[in-house]
């Protein structure tokens, strides 16, 4: 009955969501293990990598590595285009566990090293893009929209009277599940 429950109640949201004619929108994070399978560490090119997603906000960044072989340096652009992991440009943060996960907050760019000597000029190095999430677009107002439907007819009353009283009864049991 939980799934059934919880189908009608999207359905009751979807549908009193376009009645009042407001937009839905549903985000999804996604989560990105930088460099695909390989993971982070030599080989994959980071560049080619990151060109086939679109990032946005919410989105989760993985890198997984040997923990001791390599690390993650978020640094500077300034930093990023140098291969500078804190010689001269502190970073912002470091990461050091194998298995660093670095939520994207805010649409901005990120620049992402290994700052084991020579990884970062061996190419282990990325930089991505992240966008804003997408908003809806707001409904024109003017004379281009159609005119609202005309409302329903009146539904014929029933003839038991408890049956409003039944579904108001499931309703709050479906709420509360």
């Amino acid at each position: 009955m939980g799934f059934y429950c919880t189908a009608v109640v999207v359905t009751a949201l979807l549908l009193l969501s376009i009645s009042a004619k407001l937009p839905v929108v549903v985000v999804v994070a996604k989560d990105y293990r930088v460099g695909g399978t390989d993971g982070w560490t030599f080989g994959p090119d980071f560049l080619q990598w990151s060109e086939q997603y679109n990032f946005t906000v919410g989105d989760v960044l993985t890198f997984n590595y040997v923990k001791g072989q390599h690390n993650t340096y978020e640094v500077t652009e300034d930093a990023y285009k140098a291969c500078d992991g804190g010689k001269t440009i502190p970073p912002l943060r470091v990461y050091a566990s194998g298995n660093d996960v670095v939520n994207l907050t805010r649409a901005a760019s990120y620049y992402f090293l290994c700052n084991i000597k020579g990884h970062c000029l061996g190419g282990m190095k990325l930089n991505i893009t992240v966008a804003a999430n997408a908003t809806p677009t707001p409904t024109p107002s003017g004379g281009n929209t159609p005119p609202p439907p005309p409302p329903s007819p009146p539904l014929p009353p029933e003839s038991r009277g408890n049956r409003g009283a039944m579904l108001g009864k499931w309703w709050w049991g479906c709420a509360a599940l």
